[in-house]
């Protein structure tokens, strides 16, 4: 099914039937891996969001998603609760500085009303084809997902785990830039929200859950970028870098005890986390505030 960039760019192609899916066994359970542009409210138009529910919808098997993605979409059945992987320093980085540059809400605003006001994608308006607004139209999903990774501007998975292994030790602080303004927002949350380290948990936690309830077959509806993270990993599983290796059995054991209850208080942290550094951002606001008003009095 999938096709070139350069045929979708430059033929009329029909749109895709559904989002396509990566079909992998891992630990004996049978599983379909979506990959969803889910944006902040579900899809960057309405069009696309009606397009992931019609894929939810034909999809028969118990359907899993990554945290937030219920609230999205109708249909799904249980989160993975990769909140786990985003660790409390980084949650507390992901508010703080996202609070503390005025034009991330501008940016946040603006992308959340486009979002809920645009029927259809930009693609191929006017009968112009302009690539960057192919990510958010349903036929990004015609690329194969290697491809659509890294049209998105992503690096490969093995190069992005050691992006974010790196970071996690405070040995790198490279970003990512989006070419489509749709996903401007992402930027400033991206090197904090550990994507390749969530993927990792996502098809852990499908597995140990199938496992633990004697299911043989599932489906998982997850943010685009963790399906090919997520093949690559299955695919390597057996030869990964020692680096990405150990990280993974980590991983692997804290999923195995959130599934017995013993992670789940640390919920509590990741959500002190998220208002602690937002509610620090705010605080630089108000000082500002305080001193202008001071100066004036």
């Amino acid at each position: 099914m999938y096709r070139k960039l350069e045929d979708i760019l430059s033929k009329e192609i029909d749109n895709p039937d559904n989002l396509g899916c990566i079909n992998l066994d891992y630990k004996g359970i049978n599983i379909n891996v979506y990959g969803v542009l889910h944006a902040i409210t579900g899809g960057t138009n309405r069009d696309y969001v009606n397009f992931v529910l019609e894929s939810i919808e034909r999809e028969k098997k118990i359907k899993f998603c990554e945290k937030s993605m219920k609230a999205m979409y109708k249909g799904l059945d249980v989160e993975v609760e990769d909140w786990l992987q985003i660790k409390p320093k980084d949650a507390f980085l992901m508010s703080f500085k996202s609070c503390t540059k005025f034009w991330y809400f501008h940016t946040l605003i603006k992308t959340i009303i486009r979002e809920k006001l645009n029927k259809n994608s930009q693609f191929g308006f006017n009968n112009i084809k302009i690539p960057t607004e192919l990510s958010g139209d349903r036929k990004f999903h015609l690329l194969e997902p290697k491809e659509r990774r890294i049209f998105a501007g992503f690096p490969i998975p093995e190069q992005y785990f050691n992006l974010n292994l790196k970071r996690r030790r405070g040995k790198s602080n490279q970003k990512i830039q989006f070419a489509d303004k749709d996903w401007n927002w992402l930027s400033f949350v991206e090197p904090y929200a550990n994507i390749p380290m969530r993927s990792i948990h996502m098809i852990e936690y499908v597995a140990q859950y199938c496992i633990k309830n004697n299911i043989k077959e599932a489906a998982i509806f997850i943010g685009e970028i963790h399906n090919s993270d997520i093949e690559w990993f299955v695919d390597n599983k057996e030869s990964l870098p020692e680096n990405i290796n150990q990280a993974a059995k980590k991983i692997e054991n804290e999923v195995s005890e959130l599934l017995e209850n013993k992670h789940r208080y640390k919920y509590f942290y990741y959500i002190l986390s998220l208002f602690s550094g937002a509610l620090s951002g705010m605080l630089i606001y108000a000082f500002i505030a305080v001193l202008i008003m001071l100066y004036y009095s």
